[in-house]
């Protein structure tokens, strides 16, 4: 199966009959038929969707959501601060402003299970971040109460009932029913990230996420029954899961291994490693999450380079950051925490410069524009030379 070319065609197929080809591809995917006007999420329907939660779980979300949009909201008010700032550059002002998106749509995967965590983690950055319209797409099955009521506490009210490479489609190209968005986020199986792939360029996307990981550096303080969890509680997304064990003896190693296969049967990765080597073999595979489950976990955060998320001392599973610690947790996967970052506000702002000489040529403003002057003409573009020298005669 050549995922490439079935997603290719998905796209094209999307961009030539919109509407009509999502519905007939979501009864393909899905199993449900639907026609174009079925698929937004009516408004009544999310409104009710608290009173068919039970308190504990209504409760839940409302922590989570509440985390996740304060420290998304801390995280862009700090983004827009640093860049207000002007620098005076031989005479000109230079700055930058950040400018939101205009239009955001947020995957939100379903399957074998429900995300609402998911809309959570995607929504709060948004919010943050001020996008104009911020929509989510989920597949029909994928609507239940949880969701729809994640939705609606995290401040977003717009939602499609469409899931797959058909979804990315639309956001990408838009349809009659489905706004073309500026930015797609969120993650999503090997079917949605090869559509991100396909799209990019046509539309931002956060990233190209691939299975989850987790690595764990620990010594002998660190519990055997905790280490063991916490490597199979990232197994159990999907088969593809990574899960790496770094630990200081020999005997940790064994025990946690002889656990992992009687309690969970997970496939896990371990290697006996001091936590100082440990460090330089994580930052080599830039994990998703590590864990440091050591005696002294804050002497190790400063030797970290690569990784999506740190959870620092054996009391901050990953769980936490999961669900309900506040970051996002659509995190860089498969290495690319080498070089890109977790969602967060800067996902969705632009960074513009802003530049403004002075009005008139004399002393360093003249300067800047006879050094603009040289050097297109050292680049052989007589035009850009002409604007500047043309500026200096005023």
């Amino acid at each position: 199966m050549d995922i490439r070319k079935i997603v290719g065609r998905i796209i094209g197929d999307v961009r030539l009959k919109g509407d009509d080809a999502v519905c007939r591809l979501t009864k393909k995917f899905d199993g449900v038929k639907l026609h174009p006007g079925q698929m937004r999420v009516n408004r009544a329907l999310i409104n009710s969707a608290a009173s068919k939660l039970n308190p504990e779980l209504r409760r839940a979300i409302e922590t989570a959501a509440l985390n996740a949009r304060a420290y998304a909201a801390s995280r862009a008010a700090l983004l827009k601060k640093n860049s207000q700032p002007t620098f005076r550059a031989g005479g000109a002002e230079v700055s930058e402003m950040l400018v939101p998106v205009g239009t955001a749509a947020l995957y939100v995967p379903g399957g074998r299970y429900s995300y609402p965590s998911s809309v959570i983690m995607t929504a709060a950055p948004a919010v943050a971040a001020g996008v104009g319209r911020i929509y989510i797409l989920t597949p029909p099955r994928n609507a239940t109460a949880a969701v729809l009521y994640a939705a609606k506490v995290s401040g977003v009210d717009e939602i499609y009932l469409a899931g797959g490479a058909q979804a990315i489609a639309a956001a990408a190209y838009g349809t009659k029913t489905i706004p073309m968005a500026d930015v797609i986020a969120g993650p999503g199986n090997r079917f949605v990230t090869e559509a991100k792939r396909q799209v990019f360029g046509d539309v931002g996307i956060d990233m190209l996420a691939g299975p989850s990981e987790v690595a764990i550096i620990a010594d002998e303080t660190a519990s055997p029954s905790w280490i063991a969890a916490d490597l199979a509680a990232q197994a159990e997304h999907d088969s593809s899961a990574v899960s790496y064990l770094f630990a200081s003896t020999r005997r940790l190693a064994e025990r946690v291994r002889a656990l992992v296969a009687e309690e969970y049967r997970a496939r896990v990765k371990i290697t006996v490693a001091l936590p100082a080597k440990a460090c330089g073999l994580v930052n080599i595979i830039a994990p998703e999450h590590l864990e440091l489950m050591v005696k002294n976990p804050r002497a190790l955060v400063g030797k970290i380079r690569s990784a999506g998320a740190v959870f620092v001392g054996n009391m901050t599973p990953t769980a936490l950051g999961d669900y309900c610690a506040g970051p996002s947790h659509v995190l860089p996967t498969g290495g690319s925490a080498r070089f890109s970052s977790g969602l967060s506000p800067a996902t969705f702002l632009k960074r513009i410069s802003v530049l403004a000489a002075p009005r008139t040529p004399i002393l360093s403003g003249g300067r800047l524009l006879r050094a603009a002057a040289i050097l297109a003409g050292a680049e052989g573009l007589e035009w850009h030379a002409k604007s500047a020298l043309l500026r200096m005669k005023k």
